[in-house]
């Protein structure tokens, strides 16, 4: 009996560890195609409309690691219903590079965290990426997106992150703004044009 029941643990252990095995792969491949697809777009690429909660959710699994390891929480409000007409690799490559600067910024505070909301209005919606920064200094704030400025090292940064994010924005349409507030926010100006509500 004793034997069976040991048997019967190899048994499950096994499969279990098989099961584990299967879903690490499954997962490791997807991850893999979504890295290929993110870092090789397409000259040819088509817009078409894609809803936006799949595209920050996107994002954020290309900053996962970055978020978890700085205990960063993060909460996204956008409907269901919002599709945008996008080019969705680059729109996802324009989130990391803001979610990033984010991560960067606020990472050693003791409670950090980074908010994602969309909100209509009458010429079209705003995309806003928040996080608990205490903002840019007015003094810098006109040269954000310049070429080539940072406020980071040489190590830590090309300055290529917010003026690559302006131009891809503006060649599908759109545009990025820097909001000052009490926290660090950038908005996406999303002309109506480009908005489709699926019910």
């Amino acid at each position: 009996l004793k034997l069976v029941n040991k048997r019967n643990y190899q048994d499950e252990k096994l499969d279990f560890l098989v099961s584990k095995g299967l879903k690490g792969c499954k997962m490791i491949n997807s991850i893999s195609m979504k890295y290929r697809r993110f870092m090789f777009v397409s000259e040819n690429e088509e817009k078409q409309h894609f809803e936006l909660n799949h595209i920050v959710s996107e994002a954020l699994t290309f900053n996962e690691k970055g978020l978890n390891q700085h205990s960063i929480t993060y909460k996204v409000e956008i409907p269901k219903s919002i599709h945008l007409l996008c080019l969705d690799t680059t729109l996802i490559q324009v989130l990391v590079n803001l979610i990033s600067n984010s991560i960067f910024e606020i990472k050693k505070q003791k409670a950090p965290w980074i908010s994602i909301k969309y909100r209509s209005k009458k010429t079209g919606g705003f995309l806003y990426i928040i996080d608990s920064g205490n903002g840019i200094a007015k003094e810098i704030q006109d040269k954000i997106f310049d070429p080539l400025f940072s406020t980071k090292s040489q190590k830590e940064g090309t300055g290529f992150g917010l003026n690559f994010c302006l131009k891809e924005l503006r060649n599908m349409d759109m545009n990025l703004r820097y909001i000052e507030s009490d926290n660090t926010v950038f908005a996406i100006e999303i002309p109506l044009k480009l908005l489709k509500l699926n019910s």
